[in-house]
């Protein structure tokens, strides 16, 4: 009898222990940190197809929202726990994706992500430039800077026009001037700049942008201003010839974001699946 309730006990020991364990992987993975693999080249040469990332939340802060709801393609209202400091110029940031069900607006979709450099900060006014990027009052170098030099020797029939709804006839090398919009900022609205807001107004809203006889339309009320409800950032890719960005779907929400990305924890050939030493443990810049 005295073995029996010794081999229990032990069994009790482990059984808690176990789930112990997975209370704080839980907490941590909702609350500290989180693991993507990356498919594609969009980052590449700083992340590259195969590369296992970890993405630390506590920065900003972590979000809390039902996932439940968030799956069954229901709104959500995204909080975060306090942070420790905000993000910057130059972080690679994973968030989720914008445009996942429809290029036509701003969507949350819980089980699609993207990663991305934060180019410009909220209150940023950003410019391309010859295929560079430009913030007003800003002297530091923004992004991959060799693939932006790329972008600036094309000849002028390869340049991809309709980014941003072809707004005002901007290209992915000459873009803007375009101010990214801070929380409370009241933004003047007329039919030149309205496509560079229109999605995230009517995701914010739930209401229709129209322009109608140059007049700029919510719904059927004229607009004129509006009171942004959240901070946004401008993202690009490092592979700036073939990444979809904020070049072509605009502005990111602030709650769409997961975290920073610090290092490559992982990597594998995309081919054969086999490990790639020189990554492993590769700080993100």
């Amino acid at each position: 009898m005295q073995i029996f309730n010794k081999i229990l006990n032990c069994i009790v020991n482990l059984i808690l222990i176990g789930a112990g364990l997975i209370v704080v992987f839980v907490f941590a993975q909702v609350l500290l940190f989180a693991s993507f693999k990356i498919p594609t080249d969009s980052m590449q040469p700083t992340i590259i197809p195969g590369d296992n990332i970890l993405v630390v939340k506590p920065l900003l802060g972590a979000r809390l929202f039902d996932v439940s709801a968030a799956l069954n393609g229901e709104a959500v209202e995204i909080k975060r726990v306090p942070g420790i400091s905000a993000f910057s110029r130059n972080d690679v940031l994973v968030f989720n994706n914008p445009i996942a069900g429809n290029w036509d607006k701003i969507e949350f979709d819980v089980m699609k992500y993207f990663v991305k450099r934060c180019i410009a900060l909220p209150g940023d006014t950003l410019t391309i430039e010859n295929g560079f990027y430009r913030i007003k009052g800003v002297s530091a170098d923004l992004g991959n800077i060799a693939s932006q030099r790329s972008l600036s020797s094309l000849a002028e029939h390869s340049i991809e026009n309709g980014v941003l709804y072809g707004l005002n006839g901007w290209t992915i090398r000459d873009f803007g001037t375009l101010y990214i919009p801070r929380k409370e900022d009241k933004i003047t609205i007329n039919k030149v700049n309205v496509q560079a807001y229109k999605r995230l107004i009517e995701y914010e809203t739930g209401k229709a942008v129209s322009v109608k006889d140059s007049v700029v339309y919510l719904d059927n009320n004229e607009l004129r201003s509006y009171e942004v409800k959240q901070n946004y950032y401008f993202m690009g890719g490092d592979n700036v010839l073939n990444s979809q960005d904020s070049r072509y779907w605009g502005l990111l929400p602030e709650s769409f974001i997961v975290g920073k990305a610090v290092w490559v924890w992982k990597s594998e050939d995309k081919h054969t699946g086999k490990l790639n030493w020189g990554r492993v443990f590769k700080r993100i810049n």
